[in-house]
């Protein structure tokens, strides 16, 4: 019951326990010495009070919810439209279709309609605006709506006919928005395409005569001028490698380093940027309420500018950069080089793309918007408290296991680190081939990026330790 924030009887006798572990902490462990975990249980998951899981009122719900039908909805069935996202996604928000145009591109952005589901103040609304958003683990994923809806019947699948928010921009060569439409539609998603599928049209030549490979030539070289626009308006885009885990057991454990720069991600990236900063606009010209994200320019802060990855010297560079806030009144979010900004395009995902979402939606049907600006901020109140923490989890847990994969795969083996920076004890060091950073315990001197030859010295998991040795 303490796991999950109820309070009970044995709270006074798990405190006296606990030691210098949280009160979850300390139950979780003891329901883990006691075998009484579930099977599976996500230690994280579990010390957030997130369950994993739906109630069956919540499973009945989505049970309930009646088919959309196209009423009111213009048919864009005939529209080419593909979805891209990592091959394991099941929830998928978007699509997007281009066609080159005289002056530039005719861009559509498909978002999966949450209007067509649920209705504000119900059980299922409820559900989302508790949860906040899906939380991606390297072991699974807890998913904001349950996976028949969102996973399932909302989706963007291909060959399906699914409501969906459209934008129709006119884009020109240099990457200005000429002009937009947004409109509540059915559509039907035609391929279903991974990154790795976008990455090796890319890699064909341009002149190739297979319609998907020039298809994506003709998406990257949109995403391109937008980018290049963006930069021309003081963004500041930081190049960063990712992991990407596969957990089969605590001893195996692999990674697969996503390069920093990854032209099929960026062009999907550049198509929600253009659709998120469209619904800014939209909610600026029609005075809808929305909930945006602002970010105020810092002084000497880098702009205009792409900076490859430098741990040796990115926090330095960075340092000083205001934090990403949210608001009711639209304002520049400096690092996008864009002078409002708003997210809409992860409906499934996050339940503050919902809102957004179905104030745009309501306005596009001729209704007035939804949610007040009191409302929103309401939210607003709530979100700043919770997105933190959330973020916090997946950190701590994608920190977890890379320490587990280090100690499945290089307990005995000699790595090189690349020294980032002094602290107390050592330096801070990240390994030369995955972006991996701990604690290298040597009384030597080192300069800032020196290349060492290290051993792991100590790895624990759980305390999110990691210390070489020379």
């Amino acid at each position: 019951a303490l796991v999950w924030q109820e309070a009970d009887e044995l709270e006074p006798l798990i405190k006296r326990a606990a030691g210098d572990r949280t009160l979850r902490e300390a139950a979780l462990d003891l329901l883990g010495m006691l075998g009484k975990l579930p099977p599976g249980t996500d230690r994280y998951l579990a010390l957030a009070g997130i369950r994993e899981t739906f109630t069956p009122d919540i499973l009945a719900a989505v049970e309930a919810i009646e088919p959309p039908t196209a009423a009111g909805r213009k048919d864009l069935r005939e529209c080419m439209l593909v979805s891209i996202d990592d091959a394991e996604t099941t929830d998928i928000d978007d699509a997007i279709g281009i066609s080159e145009t005289a002056n530039g591109w005719s861009i559509t952005i498909a978002i999966a309609d949450m209007t067509a589901y649920i209705t504000p103040g119900s059980i299922l609304d409820d559900l989302a605006m508790r949860r906040h958003t899906s939380i991606y683990l390297p072991t699974r994923t807890a998913h904001m709506l349950p996976s028949e809806l969102g996973c399932d019947r909302a989706s963007l699948h291909a060959d399906q006919d699914r409501p969906a928010i459209v934008y129709r921009i006119e884009l020109t060569k240099d990457g200005s928005v000429e002009e937009y439409e947004i409109m509540s539609a059915i559509v039907r998603v035609n391929h279903r395409l991974t990154y790795d599928d976008v990455a090796s049209y890319l890699a064909e030549s341009a002149e190739s005569t297979e319609p998907l490979v020039q298809l994506s030539h003709c998406f990257n070289r949109a995403a391109l001028a937008l980018r290049d626009q963006r930069l021309n308006d003081g963004a500041l885009i930081v190049l960063r490698p990712e992991l990407k885990f596969t957990v089969v057991s605590e001893e195996d454990v692999s990674v697969r380093v996503i390069g920093a720069d990854s032209p099929a991600r960026d062009l999907v990236g550049e198509f929600m940027i253009l659709a998120n900063r469209v619904s800014a606009q939209f909610g600026i010209d029609t005075k809808t309420p929305l909930v945006y994200r602002i970010q105020d320019r810092a002084q000497g802060v880098p702009q205009g500018r792409v900076l490859q990855y430098d741990p040796a010297n990115l926090q330095s560079t960075l340092r000083g950069m205001n934090r990403t806030c949210l608001s009711v009144s639209p304002r520049e979010h400096a690092s996008l080089g864009l002078p409002a900004y708003t997210q809409a395009t992860s409906p499934i995902r996050r339940y503050s793309d919902m809102l957004v979402q179905r104030q745009l939606a309501s306005r596009c049907q001729g209704f007035s918007p939804t949610h007040s600006s009191e409302e929103l901020m309401s939210f607003i109140g709530g979100a700043e408290q919770v997105e933190p923490d959330l973020r916090a989890l997946e950190g701590q847990s994608k920190r977890y296991w890379q320490i587990q994969f280090l100690v499945a795969n290089f307990s005995d083996e000699i790595l090189r680190v690349r020294v980032l920076y002094d602290v107390r004890g050592g330096y801070m060091v990240e390994l030369c081939d995955y972006p991996i950073r701990g604690l290298l315990v040597s009384g030597e001197s080192f300069r800032p990026d020196a290349i060492v030859a290290v051993r792991i010295h100590r790895a624990k998991a759980r305390r999110q330790e990691l210390r070489f040795k020379i």
